[in-house]
């Protein structure tokens, strides 16, 4: 698919990823849909609050493989990765909001993640009530 020369000396190592069968995958969607399997196999799923522009979706807790925004590095990212969000983010009360002239992010201090095409107040709003 790719041609590749690494340089002259550069040692490579290849590795084989195993791809699931069609009836494998099936099986696996069959399982998930069943809620079967291990519970860490199986995606926390969101949660949508509201209805068309209005619209804030809920990623539970952890569901986006952080912890949570209040603690000394961010959601347990290193330093580097903490000061970057930093950066990104503003501090608000219950989390850190990013901005964007799309969407945006509300990361809560208990690790939920809540996003849309809304104001900041409007995924505070969603956080604190549910609604």
């Amino acid at each position: 698919m790719f041609a590749f020369t690494p340089p002259e000396g550069t040692a490579v190592t290849e590795h084989e990823v195993p791809v699931p069968t069609l009836a494998e995958l099936e099986q696996m969607q069959a399982e998930h849909a069943a809620g079967e399997g291990e519970a860490g196999d199986r995606m926390p799923q969101p949660e949508v609050i509201g209805e068309g522009w209005s619209a804030v979706v809920v990623l539970p807790m952890g569901a986006a493989g952080l912890g949570a925004a209040g603690d000394d590095t961010a959601g347990g990212l290193d330093p580097e990765a903490s000061a970057l969000l930093g950066s990104l983010t503003e501090s608000v009360e219950g989390g850190r909001v990013l901005h964007t002239s799309l969407a945006t992010v509300l990361l809560t201090d208990d690790g939920r993640v809540l996003a849309g095409a809304v104001t900041a107040d409007r995924l505070l709003d969603a956080a604190a009530s549910g609604r």
